[in-house]
């Protein structure tokens, strides 16, 4: 998974290589929040794969986000 979060600089790969990176970081932020007893904030980091998609999807002539 690390060697995935590096990237051309193609544009579907840039972005291929961004979600790459949060699932490494919810991977790991999960087994060592479960190891030491803490709640890993599984709501939020969907909220920010949910707003990542979106600026994803956008027209490249967007003015606005929503």
């Amino acid at each position: 998974m690390y060697i995935k979060t590096y990237s051309d600089c193609n544009y579907d790969n840039l972005w291929k290589s961004l979600f790459m990176a949060g699932n490494l970081f919810r991977t790991v932020a999960g087994n060592v929040a479960e190891y030491y007893g803490f709640h890993y904030p599984y709501g939020d980091d969907e909220r920010v794969t949910t707003h990542l998609r979106h600026i994803k999807e956008l027209s490249k002539s967007a003015k606005e986000m929503y």
